[in-house]
């Protein structure tokens, strides 16, 4: 059994994939094995932190292998025990790039599948506030390369994502998005960081008895390492509301008083040049007036406010009196 302690990031990178290589104070004890040449290590129990505020605590078993290969690992099995105060110091460890949104807590296994890669397998972690902004990852990620330029791959993880406010989630993306009230969301990351897909998305927002949106679709991603925003949009959108001045606030836009408003359309394209197709809405009661609305819209646009180019709908009007209906076409009412 031997026991010790290091701090050099030095030693940390070399034994650790570069995620977890700012970890440069290390308390360790464990059991070292030589058996027919081969060194390796069982027992282990280290702990680690850095100035950031990321703790670590690392359990398990490895051998050493080739030392001219970018990882020194033969065969590797560590769980891993993560914990920090702030988001980030664990930054490296998410699949994605998140705003500062509070502590980061979870675990996952350590693995060296070859001699240039590692890989993570029961990938657990839990970031942000239930009662704010908060998200839970789960999956595997199968390749993270040590050496060259190639990206990480292999990757595999359901995301679970909750906003107390429709601002808060517009901040995961930094973009503005109107505010609706609480958004909950969940879906599959799929691929590289490179070129990955956002599959099996389904979205609802909104507060009950208040407007609601229902979201479904994928989203192909940009290059994560450079901040790529996603490469195309495919989401089928359902909306339903128990009045139209949540849709007038939404769009920005004046709305005449109508009452309960349903419908659907579909959104496609980039995040700044989106287009909606199958527009689908009526809204109003079908004992004083009934509007509807089916086409497109050519081009949509979130900043700096949401605004609409190139629309095309086919309106039509149903009501039992004229005296509904006109003051619409603004000619007053009927006699």
């Amino acid at each position: 059994t031997v026991s010790g302690f290091s701090k050099s990031r030095g030693v940390s990178k070399w034994l650790l994939p570069e995620a977890l290589a700012s970890v440069d104070d290390w308390q360790l004890q464990g059991i070292l094995a030589v058996n027919g040449g081969q060194i390796g290590f069982r027992g282990l129990d280290a702990r680690g932190a850095d100035s950031a505020g990321l703790q670590l605590r690392a359990r398990g078993e490895g051998i050493f292998g080739d030392p001219q290969q970018p990882q020194p690992f033969s065969s590797l099995d560590l769980l891993l025990d993560i914990d920090s105060d702030n988001t980030e110091a664990a930054l490296y460890l998410l699949i994605e790039k998140l705003p500062e949104v509070g502590p980061v807590q979870g675990s996952a296994r350590l693995t060296a599948p070859a001699g240039d890669q590692f890989a993570i397998e029961d990938y657990q972690i839990e970031v942000g506030r239930k009662q704010e902004l908060y998200t839970v990852y789960t999956g595997r990620i199968g390749h993270i390369p040590v050496a060259g330029e190639r990206p990480t791959s292999g990757i595999d993880i359901h995301i679970s994502r909750t906003a107390a406010r429709t601002g808060q989630l517009g901040r995961v993306f930094d973009v503005t998005l109107p505010e609706i009230g609480p958004v909950a969301y969940s879906g599959r990351f799929v691929g590289s960081e490179k070129d990955g897909v956002f599959k099996d998305l389904s979205l609802t927002a909104g507060a009950e008895k208040a407007l609601q949106l229902k979201v479904r679709g994928q989203l192909q991603m940009g290059d994560a390492r450079t901040g790529e925003p996603p490469k195309s949009i495919d989401l089928a959108v359902t909306v339903a509301s128990p009045e139209t001045a949540p849709i007038a606030q939404l769009t920005g836009s004046a709305l005449p008083q109508l009452g309960p408003v349903k419908g659907r359309f579909k959104l496609t394209g980039r995040l700044q040049n989106m287009q909606v197709s199958e527009i689908d809405i009526a809204a109003g009661h079908p004992d004083t007036l009934t509007l509807s609305a089916r086409g497109g819209i050519e081009k949509l646009l979130f900043e700096p406010k949401i605004s609409f180019n190139g629309v095309r709908l086919d309106l039509s009007a149903v009501s039992p009196s004229s005296a509904r209906f006109l003051p619409l076409l603004g000619l007053g009412t009927a006699d």
